[in-house]
């Protein structure tokens, strides 16, 4: 396929370009290359360009920067991806748009399937959901893929952060009241891969997650370390303090504390194997070991 990666040199833009590199003909726009802020901008570059597939893993994905420059904000996760899905509509292209479950209603403990209600928490929840929503307005062909807590990306995602912090030495502490889905960089590729080739008749709004108990950031990080131990990759393993969000100062404005989601789509509507977030993790540890 010849695919335009917008994002590239972000977490997921990245691990997308590494993981398909050499299996499809793949051109990438970055930040420099493109101002998604210009739409008019951004609709000359991608008019005057041919693909077949066009993935934005852009976004402007920080809250707190999101709160303070809601214009910016606006710009870059609702307007661009607007334009994006018309100008692939007028080429007969797909689009890829990568969403977050920060547009769930988090009020309520469980797994969200993509039927699950949605709510704009804050300026970023809200661009992100209208973004999803201007997507599929201007081409109902797009996909619309939500995803949390991605490892396996350069730079490092919480696997490998709180990893290298055990190894320092560092005291280490994890907040243990706000659940998610941990989801492995690499699996993303493969599913969105799949989506576009063996499955291009279906579209709309995909949960790309693994399977599994909803995590905590402290749950989580007690997985990685312990597999890290019995690996080999730590001497002993190390402990997690538990925090609560409420305890934190850094965070300007709150976050949804329910948003873990379910591949509840890809289950039923693909033949796609969709695996346990812990095994998924296990595989990347046996990854760095394997590197070090």
């Amino acid at each position: 396929m010849k695919i335009i990666v917008i994002g590239a040199g972000g977490k997921l833009g990245g691990a997308l370009v590494k993981e398909w590199g050499g299996r499809h003909e793949l051109e990438t726009l970055t930040r420099a290359e493109v101002d998604l802020q210009d739409a008019d901008a951004l609709e000359r570059v991608l008019s005057e360009r041919e693909f077949e597939v066009v993935v934005n893993a852009s976004a402007v994905a920080s809250p707190d920067v999101c709160e303070d420059h809601p214009d910016l904000a606006h710009g870059v996760n609702t307007v661009a991806p607007r334009v994006m899905a018309r100008v692939c509509r007028e080429k007969c292209a797909r689009l890829v748009h990568f969403s977050t479950d920060y547009v769930l209603d988090g009020s309520e403990e469980g797994l969200k399937d993509e039927a699950a209600a949605t709510f704009a928490n804050g300026v970023y929840g809200g661009t992100k959901l209208e973004g999803e929503e201007a997507v599929l307005e201007e081409d109902g062909r797009s996909l619309v893929c939500r995803v949390s807590w991605v490892f396996g990306t350069q730079p490092v995602g919480f696997c490998e952060s709180i990893l290298q912090r055990a190894k320092a030495g560092e005291e280490l502490e994890a907040i243990a009241d706000k659940w998610s889905m941990p989801t492995y960089a690499h699996d993303i590729a493969h599913w969105v891969e799949a989506l576009l080739s063996q499955y291009d008749h279906l579209d709309g709004v995909f949960h790309l997650t693994h399977t599994g108990e909803p995590a905590s950031w402290w749950s989580y990080g007690m997985k990685v370390l312990e597999g890290a131990h019995s690996l080999g990759l730590l001497e002993s393993c190390a402990k997690i303090t538990p925090t609560k969000m409420q305890e934190l100062q850094i965070f300007k404005v709150p976050r949804p504390i329910h948003t873990a989601m379910t591949p509840r789509r890809l289950q039923k509507e693909t033949e796609i194997e969709v695996r346990d977030w812990s095994e998924a993790v296990r595989e990347r540890l046996v990854l760095m070991l394997s590197q070090s």
